[in-house]
């Protein structure tokens, strides 16, 4: 409650001119506003505001352009004080009726006044026209019947009286209509000054972003006779709010695609993402991943968003001046287009104008200081790309570039340890095999000859000569793995030789065939080979061991009575020759692993039999050191089949 108006009037006039601002300001209208509740009338106001301005004009030795900077000033804050809201509060009728008896009853202080109260009932009557913000009073339907030059401007017209007589429906837009109206008739219905961001239609067909504070208007009797409404563009507010949001969203997504990076994401599946967050942060109709081909003849289309199906994965754009992407890698720089139709630097590549693509930008994604691909996004629409858009997309570019190098770098590591373990692994296997191939004929021949030797049991003829064979035997198996192993260290040594020489294929077999038999007398042994074959280089001792390793093996692992087929073909500058068995088979993904040495198959029923692991890997090496070559059959369903080849006598 206002006690004393002058007093008061200077406290808050004096902090508005000691820089008080906004705050100040906003002192004024409510002071303004409470003058108006207790029925102070605006030449009160302006009377006090007067004195108050003469007082301080009286300083000693004041400039006289402090003067009317001081004047101008205190200007600023009676317009707010005077507010048009304040004066609708009371009705514009009523406000000119109370003024006009205001008048007659102050007449005598009036002629009394300076030039300066004259002024300031000047700038009183023109409030409307001076304030800086766009007024308009409008009758309860909406019709203007008064804005001053600054609503008429904003609304698109060149003069106020071009706006008098237009529907302000006519410039809401209709998407914020519903709003207008909830609010028109809120401030009916509860008597108060509402607020409302909108967007308001301008008469040439701009669309701009206002703020309005909408008053209800009284007649002289006291009811509602229409509206005033004070705009503001909020333009600038606008756009620097959406450029905060818009830094805030990429900063956010670019936080999470980091994050995705460093949790060491799957490549394919982080720049599924990137190509993701790309196309709703900036907003665009489509994005691409272009990976750089191995020869760097081309980039291939590798993830992307938006683009026809099939596209993915298949298309591919040119190097150079032929594409987009081609003359970004070509100028090591991000590239930004406006019209793709009026590009002169490049040849725009069919599957962008396939899409009547218009604007886009590419970056340049770099993996170990090379290029790994180009990273693009693209738009239907018309659009002027920034560089903050540029360097958006080229932070998400080095994040995938990170990402790559890093999967990279694992891959590596992974491989290095993968070999390095499975090495070390491997020799302790060799050093297990060993040590169980040399320990157990060793046990058996020690043991023999023991129980041979014992003085306290007596062991008939018989039985002696089967403890002398046994102890043979063992012997014979122990010389065998010493010889595998001096054969494997003469090779490894590069001082093991051949000695080859052209041979009869059905003379070498026969040689072998007594042995062979021996090896699969609890199995059935089948010949299948041509009688006329042609002559192969080989070393004899060299064949008789593959082929004896092979049948032994199919011994060793098929069922007993089952076949066992030797066969041999001509085939290209080769025989080949194949056994098969009808055992369980190799497993596919051992096929390869079972010619390392010492490997043997994880499958139950090959860990019973016995042997060292290096049948195999001698025959491949013996095999490979004649010019051959030694395989696993693929394609066989059943049982086991391996075929090596021998070159021809005549081959050269």
């Amino acid at each position: 409650m206002i006690t004393n108006l002058a007093k008061e009037y200077r406290v808050v006039l004096n902090d508005f001119l000691a820089g008080g601002g906004e705050t100040a300001l906003e002192s004024a209208y409510m002071l303004g506003r409470q003058a108006l509740d207790q029925g102070i009338s605006v030449l009160d106001i302006a009377a006090v505001h007067h004195q108050v301005l003469v007082t301080m004009m009286r300083r000693p030795n004041e400039p006289i352009n402090q003067e009317t900077q001081l004047v101008r000033q205190a200007r600023k804050f009676l317009v707010e004080c005077l507010s048009p809201f304040e004066m609708a509060q009371r009705g514009f009728r009523d406000s000119i009726t109370t003024l006009n008896a205001l008048n007659s009853r102050l007449e005598d202080e009036v002629d009394q006044r300076t030039e300066a109260m004259r002024a300031s009932e000047a700038l009183y009557r023109s409030l409307i026209e001076i304030s800086p913000d766009a007024i308009t009073m409008t009758d309860m339907d909406g019709i203007v019947l008064v804005c001053n030059h600054q609503s008429a401007r904003l609304h698109g017209y060149n003069t106020s009286d071009e706006l008098v007589g237009q529907a302000m429906s006519r410039t809401v837009a209709p998407e914020d209509m519903p709003r207008m109206v909830e609010l028109t008739e809120k401030v009916v219905r509860e008597g108060i000054i509402g607020d409302l961001e909108y967007t308001m239609l301008q008469k040439g067909g701009g669309r701009i972003p206002v703020e309005t504070r909408l008053t209800l208007l009284h007649d002289a009797d006291g009811k509602p006779s229409g509206f005033l409404g004070v705009n503001r563009d909020i333009s600038e507010r606008k756009k620097a709010q959406h450029k905060l949001e818009s830094q805030e969203r990429r900063q956010a997504a670019l936080a999470d695609l980091g994050l995705l990076a460093l949790s060491g994401l799957e490549t394919s599946a982080l720049t599924q993402r990137a190509i993701q967050l790309i196309s709703q942060t900036l907003d665009v109709e489509y994005c691409e991943l272009l990976e750089l081909l191995p020869e760097k003849d081309g980039l291939l289309l590798r993830e992307g968003f938006g683009w026809k199906d099939g596209l993915v994965g298949n298309v591919t754009v040119a190097v150079g001046e032929n594409s987009h992407a081609g003359y970004t890698l070509l100028n090591s720089q991000p590239l930004i287009i406006t019209d793709l139709a009026r590009e002169q630097r490049f040849t725009p590549p069919a599957s962008l104008l396939e899409h009547n693509i218009i604007a886009g930008m590419t970056v340049i994604i770099y993996s170990k200081g090379q290029p790994y691909g180009v990273l693009g996004t693209y738009t239907a629409q018309s659009r002027q790309f920034m560089l903050d858009d540029a360097h958006f997309l080229q932070s998400v570019a080095n994040i995938l570039a990170m990402a790559i190098d890093n999967r990279i770098f694992l891959e590596t590591e992974s491989k290095a340890r993968a070999r390095a373990e499975a090495d070390k692994e491997q020799a302790l296997k060799s050093l297990a095999f060993v040590s169980h191939e040399l320990r157990t004929p060793l046990t058996s021949i020690k043991g023999f000859a023991s129980t041979l030797l014992a003085d306290d049991v007596t062991w008939s003829p018989e039985q002696q000569r089967d403890f002398i064979e046994t102890i043979n035997d063992e012997a014979n198996k122990l010389n065998g793995f010493i010889d595998q192993l001096l054969d494997m260290s003469k090779m490894d040594a590069g001082v093991f030789s051949f000695s080859v020489s052209r041979q009869p294929v059905n003379n070498i077999l026969m040689m072998t065939l007594t042995h062979l038999q021996t090896l699969s007398e609890q199995h059935n042994l089948i010949m299948d080979v041509p009688s006329q074959l042609p002559e192969v280089l080989t070393d004899v001792q060299c064949f008789e061991q593959v082929l004896t390793n092979l049948v032994e093996n199919a011994a060793k692992y098929s069922p007993t009575g089952t076949g066992i087929h030797i066969s041999a073909q001509p085939v290209k500058g080769f025989v080949e020759f194949s056994v098969a068995d009808e055992g369980p088979g190799i497993p596919i993904n051992e096929r390869e692993k079972v010619f390392q040495p010492f490997y043997r198959s994880g499958d139950k029923t090959t860990q019973k039999a016995k042997g060292a692991g290096l049948g195999l890997t001698i025959c491949r090496r013996l095999i490979e050191g004649q010019g051959g070559h030694i395989w696993v059959d693929g394609h066989v369903k059943a049982g086991t089949t391996i075929h090596f080849t021998l070159p021809l006598a005549d081959r050269k």
